[in-house]
């Protein structure tokens, strides 16, 4: 009896899951462009292939004279001490209905969707994340937190519909603002 009980709590779980995620992830409701960029640390994310192997990875995003959002990613890579990779592109001057959704180019003539997905009112911390559930990245201002403030920040995410069983905890004990 408790089997089966337990395999329909589960199976309960995984059809709410799938509920959740059946559409897009909730996004801000208003983003404030300016106040949004700037430099953010990656404290936690799910990976792109391209960041395998970071450790101390930061985000820059920053708008031109012209409106335009120009986009930075870069980490170290390797042994200690590392190389700094970075991969910069522009998601141009349209972000989405909201001003949360960018579109990035980051291998012509491929686009890639970069949603912010939550942003605390003191634009302390954020959460970006792709529609497709597969990528996000939990962000700060500053390379540390606390672990009450990554609970949080792990349970929004959570609640957005992204696996945070698999989410991978980045490195940030270089102390040197590199972008």
């Amino acid at each position: 009896m408790n089997k089966m009980l337990s395999r329909m709590t589960g199976f309960a779980t995984v059809m709410m899951v799938t509920a959740v995620c059946a559409g897009p992830p909730r996004v801000v409701k208003l983003l404030n462009i300016k106040r949004f960029s700037g430099t953010w640390y990656n404290l936690a994310s799910l990976p792109m292939y391209f960041q395998k192997h970071c450790y101390c990875g930061q985000f820059t995003y920053t708008l031109d004279k012209d409106g335009d959002l120009e986009l930075g990613h870069g980490c170290y890579k390797g042994r200690r001490p590392g190389k700094w990779k970075q991969l910069s592109a522009s998601a141009g001057s349209h972000f989405g209905p909201n001003g949360s959704q960018f579109k990035v180019p980051y291998y012509w003539p491929f686009r890639k969707q970069y949603w912010v997905l939550y942003v605390s009112d003191d634009y302390k911390y954020a959460i970006v994340g792709t529609p497709n559930y597969k990528n996000a990245w939990i962000m700060s201002r500053t390379p540390h937190t606390t672990v009450g403030e990554l609970l949080t920040l792990k349970g929004i995410l959570k609640v957005r519909g992204y696996d945070v069983e698999k989410l991978q905890m980045m490195e940030q004990s270089c102390g040197v603002k590199r972008q």
